[in-house]
C-alpha cells in the first residue's frame, strides 16, 4: 500500500534559470493553484558548477520557500525545470527492427550532433511516435555538472526530485492543450538573458537557444537612443515595435539582436 500512496504524493514545479528560481504547487484534478513564488538570482553566481554555486542555489531555494511563497507549497516532491539553452534535444527516426539497439542509436546521434563528450552528459530518450516500420525518438542531453549541482542544492533543501526536463517542455504541454495545439508551432521564449526556441509538432522535435534576452534588448535601446536603462525599459514595454513616432529608432536599435 505504501507505494500507491507514494505515487499519489503531489509534485510541485521548481524552475531554475540563470536569473531566477520559480516554484508552483497546483491541484491537477481541479486545476487550482495552491501556492507560487519566485526569487531573483545573480547570473554570475548561478551559472557555474562549483561547490559555491551549489550553496548559492540551495540558499536561495530555502529563502524562496520560507519567505517568497504566496499560498502553500504542499509537497517536497519536485518536477525540476532546467535551462533549455543548456540542454540538447532533437528527434530522429529508427527502423522498428532496430528497436533493441535504440540506446546505441541514441548515443550515436548524440555523438554526431552534440558538441560535448558523452561521458560529460546525462542522456535520455523516449519514443514519441511509432508506425509499422519506423520509430520517432526524442533524445535529450544535459551536462552532468549542472544537473549534479542542482540535485545537490535541492537535496540540501529537503526536496526530492522526481522528474527533470528542459523548462520549454512545460510551455509545449500548455500549447498542446489549446484549441490549435496540434498544429506545427515554433516556440520562442524570450527570457531575461536568453531566448529559447523549439519546434513543436505533436511533441518537441528540436530545441535551441541564444544568449540574447529581454535585458539585452533594453541595453541596446539605452545605448543606441542614449537614454537611461529605466527609460529604455519603458520604451521596450510600452512601445515595442508598434507603429508610432519612436518606431524607427526603436527598430534600428533592436535590429542587431533581433537578427540573431
Amino acid at each position: 500500500m505504501s507505494s500507491i500512496f507514494y505515487r499519489k504524493k503531489p509534485i510541485i514545479g521548481l524552475d531554475i534559470s540563470r536569473t531566477s528560481i520559480k516554484v508552483m504547487s497546483i491541484d491537477r484534478n481541479r486545476m487550482l493553484v495552491h501556492g507560487y513564488g519566485s526569487i531573483n538570482l545573480d547570473s554570475q553566481k548561478s551559472d557555474g558548477n562549483s561547490t559555491d554555486n551549489t550553496e548559492y542555489l540551495a540558499q536561495n531555494i530555502k529563502t524562496l520557500l520560507k519567505k517568497n511563497v504566496v499560498g502553500q507549497i504542499n509537497s517536497n516532491r519536485v518536477a525540476l525545470g532546467i535551462p533549455t539553452n543548456r540542454t540538447f534535444s532533437r528527434t530522429f527516426s529508427l527502423p522498428v527492427k532496430e528497436e533493441s539497439n535504440i540506446r546505441s542509436a541514441v548515443n550515436l546521434e548524440a555523438e554526431q550532433y552534440i558538441p560535448a563528450p558523452l561521458d560529460s552528459l546525462y542522456l535520455d530518450y523516449r519514443i514519441i511516435n511509432r508506425t509499422k516500420d519506423e520509430l520517432s525518438v526524442l533524445m535529450c542531453a544535459a551536462p552532468k555538472k549542472m544537473i549534479d549541482s542542482m540535485l545537490d542544492a535541492t537535496k540540501q533543501c529537503g526536496l526530492e526530485v522526481a522528474i527533470i526536463e528542459p523548462n520549454i517542455s512545460a510551455i509545449a504541454r500548455l500549447l498542446k492543450r489549446t484549441e490549435e495545439g496540434m498544429l506545427p508551432t515554433v516556440i520562442v521564449d524570450i527570457g531575461t538573458s536568453t531566448t529559447d526556441i523549439a519546434i513543436l509538432d505533436s511533441d518537441i522535435r528540436v530545441t535551441g537557444g541564444l544568449n540574447v534576452g529581454g535585458y539585452s534588448l533594453t541595453l541596446n535601446l539605452a545605448k543606441k537612443m542614449n537614454v537611461p536603462i529605466e527609460t529604455a525599459h519603458q520604451f521596450k514595454v510600452l512601445n515595442g515595435l508598434n507603429p508610432g513616432p519612436r518606431q524607427a529608432r526603436i527598430a534600428g536599435a533592436l535590429q542587431p539582436s533581433l537578427e540573431k
